[in-house]
């Protein structure tokens, strides 16, 4: 429906409310009844056809409503795009409708559809920052942020002298209606607000991905503003208005200089923004929930190993021995594993506690890859924990091939090479088991237990002995579990296995 030209859609929906709106004879109230109906359809892509089509057939000078509402629209459009293809075709269309805007209202515009951008490239970055953005995807975010940043700071510095000749009209005396002052007041303030932070972020996550000093110096000044500093001056952390940090995005522009300090190189003062941030009473709690990825990120920038691990076991002290959350864990190991220079053997134990991390947490998907990324071996060690990994990707390899091979990939394998994928899964499984240091890990442990009674089955055949060994490996596995579902979904299995090893076939589901 989305590739209708504007005037298929805007006729479509016509023809869908003429039963809704026969009195609406004037093109102006048929406008209106057309945007409600899509509107209230969530017919957003339509909607923006009917939108852009009204907004070339209304003068210039009438114009401003309709863009803001359509820019609106084209903001949400873009962040819930599901391709880069009908991102960057959202995109296209927000810059047309820039040279359509009223000047007065173009910048307003202009940040809002920015902003849009900078938050999609912000999602990939945060997410190459875990290595889970492709190589492509992490560039096109960095060169949108490219594109990005002088915008962001055009915007800022010209609604600082809106600011202060807004100021100026109202200390002159003149007869200007006080509310409108007010109002483009807080709009210029606004804009000026965000366009720094925007600007600062933009420059910052350059920063930190290798581009020149030059991005970091900018976004340490650019925050500089929001956090109590004079224009063009970096900040100072006994000159930031104590009230201000209770607010996420002075919060986060403290953060950023801390960033920005780190890509340059100054361990110092990019720790002691971070301790800044920590100590202070107004924090706000969205923003110290994300210090932890920060430090430890900081702290592996500038080669901290020793103080990396000290403060990650700090982490897990403070959560009385739970596992860290899975991103947090996930970031750990890949700066631990991509670390260089010295101190190896402390990189390793840091990867390996975070790899622990990720099994007590069952993250089985982010383990599998993280193996496939930088090879099992580099993520294991010679423990249980190791040897659980080593199964576990080799059950998932197993899976794969299993599911490639048959539509039904919940009855067990037929093919040999299928089948002895399994039964390598199995004996590895095993001898995770057989270590020595299994009775320590009691969850990890009922999980192996509950994969190797899974291969066993997939690769059961027309084995009964298999089939008979995984019903009763399942059955055990069932008595290991705390959680219910978990327990629930081995006995199904041991339930299955045990009727295949009776009748030679599985049972139905």
């Amino acid at each position: 429906m989305s590739r209708c030209s504007s005037r298929q859609a805007r006729w479509i929906a016509w023809l869908a409310l003429a039963c809704l709106a026969p009195a609406a004879h004037a093109q102006s109230q048929a406008d209106d009844a057309i945007e409600s109906y899509l509107d209230s359809h969530q017919l957003n892509a339509l909607l923006a056809e009917q939108l852009l089509l009204r907004m070339g057939e209304t003068p210039a000078a009438e114009r401003a409503p309709i863009a803001t509402q359509l820019a609106s629209l084209y903001v949400e459009l873009i962040e819930n795009a599901t391709s880069m293809k009908e991102r960057e075709s959202w995109e296209s269309k927000a810059r047309a409708l820039l040279s359509m805007a009223p000047e007065d209202a173009s910048a307003a515009l202009r940040l809002d559809l920015d902003r849009a951008r900078y938050a999609t490239a912000e999602r990939v970055i945060e997410r190459a920052r875990i290595r889970i953005a492709s190589p492509a995807e992490l560039q096109s975010a960095l060169n949108t942020l490219s594109e990005l940043s002088p915008t962001f700071d055009r915007i800022a510095t010209q609604a600082h002298q809106n600011v202060l000749s807004i100021r100026r009209q109202e200390e002159s005396g003149r007869d200007v209606d006080p509310l409108l002052l007010a109002e483009a007041l807080r709009n210029a303030r606004r804009q000026r607000s965000l366009g720094y932070y925007l600007a600062g972020w933009s420059n910052a996550y350059l920063a930190e991905f290798g581009a020149s000093p030059t991005r970091a110096q900018a976004a340490i000044r650019q925050f500089g503003w929001l956090l109590g500093a004079d224009l063009n001056e970096p900040p100072d952390m006994d000159r930031v208005p104590d009230q201000s940090m209770q607010l996420d995005h002075v919060g986060r522009s403290a953060i950023g200089v801390a960033v920005s300090y780190a890509a340059l190189g100054d361990a110092g003062l990019a720790l002691d923004w971070l301790d800044f941030i920590e100590r202070h009473s107004e924090t706000s709690d969205s923003v110290r929930a994300q210090l932890p990825g920060r430090r430890v990120a900081i702290l592996a920038k500038l080669n901290r190993w020793g103080a990396l691990e000290t403060y990650v076991e700090g982490l897990r002290d403070d959560r009385d021995g739970d596992a860290l959350e899975p991103d947090l864990a996930r970031l750990i190991a890949v700066l631990a594993l991509e670390g260089t220079g010295e101190a190896e053997r402390t990189r390793r134990r840091i990867a390996q506690g975070a790899i622990i991390d990720l099994v007590n947490r069952q993250e089985i998907a982010q383990l599998v890859d993280l193996g496939e990324r930088y090879g099992a071996g580099q993520i294991t060690d010679g423990g249980f924990i190791g040897a659980h990994v080593r199964g576990l990707i080799a059950y998932e390899s197993a899976r794969e091939a299993h599911r490639q091979e048959s539509p039904d990939a919940d009855a067990p394998a037929a093919s040999a090479g299928v089948v002895q994928n399994y039964v390598r899964a199995a004996e590895l499984l095993r001898d995770a088991l057989l270590n020595r240091d299994s009775a320590a890990y009691l969850e990890p442990a009922a999980a192996t237990t509950l994969l190797l009674g899974m291969s066993e089955f997939f690769a059961s055949g027309d084995a009964t002995a298999r089939a008979q060994r995984a019903a009763s490996i399942l059955q055990q596995a069932s008595t290991l579990f705390d959680d219910d579902s978990r327990r629930a979904d081995a006995l199904w299995m041991a339930y299955r296995a045990a009727q295949r090893a009776d009748t030679g076939d599985s049972a139905s589901d």
